[in-house]
């Protein structure tokens, strides 16, 4: 893994200053620990830290080919390369190394912008082209690892991280207020926004082009539901095995030792069986608990562990211990992503990093298989909405007056956060019963200067663009294309690679290989989501390879008991410091007297405000430490 950045000027006499490019690319040094380099000339500047995976010795970037007309910048791992190679060779380019970087280089000379299309893997490049004087950028289909740009003031400018951007002088803070009322919904910035305004993320499955001052962006891959498979139940297990055991395979490439974040749920126990059967031992295993019994999933990853005779690493987390990581988990946070389980995330790659420098990781399973709740609660809300109003509003009392539980995923905290969402389209309800604040609660929030109802802002605006270009008919798949190009893909990939990277820890995610997502998107609904039960197919795949109590056991999120921590002298303390009234109305976001109800609120157990809490925190906390950097650039 590695962190790119560049500038490219519309001016090509115009100079970038070597310190400049220097303090974009060292922001990322976590992202790339063993080596740094540049690339500079008039009217262009590239910048590159590496973290060592393949072809140790060799691979150092930017790269370029012999006459020096194209330069390469690249952050990820392209797991095919050697098939790829061979083809080059026979097309007559040679190589100079075993990296799978001057792949992707040869690939671009002989396929031009269509090289994508021949990579399997999880990446974001750029390339330089003397030869046209244009910039070519281009993101993985499933949007595993980042890319951030903004074009402003004549100056094209890139990076793996949005910090490395605002170190440039010419790149200036100013939060984008749409950002800003998104987060507070969505608990994280839907893409191709970023928390800045002018600065945007290139979309997954995109590639653009940045010629005489113009930028042309275009979508290169997507998942399509609409063809379904046909085939029997046990071909389509088998069908899925061999592809889940293929994508393994590919991500066992590596120069450097690997490990297995481990849960004990299937997706990762999954990963775990196919290693084992393609003979890779010994295995190391690594897995985060809690004291607290209702978040803590140990007792499975240690069976799963038991099971398969890994060498098992544990570590448990404490309130303390969020205190002590908060500022470390901040600085790894590029975009403010209010996920709590950010911490764990942290916690575990920590812990690996002590062992390995890969691990492969369970991610995606649940927004291809359809394993969350809410794609349970789907179901329910179908039958809910044809239920008399008489009733609903009966049963809408029934669960208001439920007394409040700090429980990971109580009862209590499902049934209200249900009703909640009744009075939206499922679609954005899907989202808000993930979510931080109701639209309602946004709107209490913010300070009028970043309330944007005026403006004509609609809630969950973000969703539109992939409402529209949703290709299928279920609702079912609907929700997981939905969840794949938005939850997936701006929460959960964005914390496992900024929490990851901040340990110099590379992580694979063989479940989204793109054969694997374009299989699971073919898969009728019901295969998926079979009355009640979660992840059908993927259960059924995995039976006589995993134990029955870990294929069947009860969903349980990657949360910490931010509820009840919170509520304790030790953390109160240390959250209510960041919530000062003068500071709170100097930085004029928010209406303190808002965020003094929802503490009051949650102190006082009238109503679980975790998600709200931690969503404030986040931002603000960023807010601060983003604002220092520009001040100190």
């Amino acid at each position: 893994m590695c962190g790119l950045s560049g500038v490219f000027f519309e001016d090509p006499t115009q100079q970038i200053e070597e310190v400049a490019l220097i303090a974009m690319r060292d922001v990322m040094q976590l992202r790339g620990p063993d080596e740094a380099g540049l690339f500079r000339e008039p009217g262009i500047g590239l910048g590159h830290r590496r973290l060592s995976v393949i072809d140790l010795a060799q691979g150092h970037q930017p790269m370029t080919n012999e006459n020096e007309s194209v330069w390469l910048v690249y952050n990820g791992e392209v797991y095919n390369f050697s098939k790829l190679r061979s083809q080059l060779q026979g097309k007559g380019y040679s190589f100079k190394t075993n990296s799978d970087t001057e792949v992707i280089l040869r690939a671009y000379e002989a396929y031009g912008a269509d090289c994508v299309q021949h990579f399997n893997g999880m990446f974001a490049f750029a390339i330089y082209d003397k030869k046209d004087r244009s910039l070519f950028i281009a993101r993985d289909r499933l949007g595993i690892k980042p890319l951030y740009y903004t074009h402003q003031k004549g100056m094209f400018a890139f990076a793996s991280s949005l910090k490395a951007l605002l170190k440039h002088a010419d790149v200036p803070l100013e939060i984008d207020k749409e950002a800003l009322n998104e987060y507070l919904l969505f608990e994280y910035v839907p893409a191709p926004l970023s928390m800045v305004k002018n600065v945007f993320k290139l979309l997954p499955g995109h590639r653009a082009l940045f010629k005489d001052g113009k930028l042309k962006i275009d979508k290169y891959w997507d998942l399509n539901y609409q063809k379904k498979e046909t085939k029997s139940v046990p071909e389509l297990c088998e069908e899925l095995k061999d592809l889940l055991q293929a994508s393994v395979k590919r991500r066992l490439i590596s120069d450097v030792p690997l490990g297995v974040f481990l849960s004990g749920g299937i997706d990762s126990s999954a990963i775990l069986s196919s290693m084992t059967d393609l003979g890779h031992a010994p295995l190391k295993t690594f897995s985060i608990g809690f004291k607290e019994t209702s978040f803590n999933e140990l007792s499975y990853a240690r069976k799963v562990a038991q099971y398969f005779s890994t060498d098992h690493n544990e570590m448990m987390v404490t309130p303390q211990s969020l205190i002590d990581l908060f500022p470390k988990v901040l600085e790894g946070i590029d975009d403010p992503i209010g996920d709590p389980s950010a911490v764990p995330t942290y916690l575990v790659s920590q812990l690996a990093r002590q062992n390995v420098t890969v691990c492969l990781s369970g991610d995606g399973g649940d927004e291809l298989f359809a394993g969350y709740p809410t794609y349970q609660a789907l179901k329910i809300w179908q039958l809910y909405s044809k239920l008399p109003k008489s009733i609903q509003k009966g049963i809408a009392l029934g669960v208001a007056a439920l007394p409040t539980s700090f429980s990971d995923i109580s009862l209590d905290y499902k049934l209200k956060k249900f009703m909640e969402g009744m009075p939206y389209p499922i679609e954005q309800a899907n989202f808000l019963w993930k979510g931080a604040f109701r639209p309602e609660e946004k709107e209490r929030l913010l300070s009028p200067e970043y309330s944007l109802t005026q403006d004509g802002y609609k809630n969950y605006q973000s969703l539109e663009p992939y409402l529209k270009g949703y290709q299928g008919k279920g609702l079912l798949d609907k929700l997981l294309f939905l969840d794949t190009h938005v939850y997936m893909q701006d929460d959960i990939l964005v914390k496992v690679d900024r929490m990851s990277m901040a340990n110099s820890l590379e992580v694979r995610v063989p479940l989204l290989d793109h054969t694997i997502a374009e299989f699971a998107a073919r898969l009728p609904e019901n295969l998926k989501l079979k009355g009640l039960t979660s992840k059908f197919l993927l259960k059924k795949t995995m039976e006589g390879s995993l134990p029955k109590e870990i294929i069947h056991r009860k969903k349980k999120g990657f949360g910490i008991p931010f509820a009840v921590w919170v509520a304790e002298a030790l953390l109160k303390n240390f959250v209510l410091d960041f919530f000062d009234e003068k500071k709170i109305n100097e930085e004029g976001f928010f209406r303190f007297e808002e965020i003094k109800r929802i503490l009051d609120d949650h102190f006082g157990q009238k109503r679980d405000n975790r998600k709200l809490i931690w969503t404030l925190l986040v931002f603000i906390a960023w807010y601060r430490e983003v604002l220092s950097i520009k001040t100190n650039s």
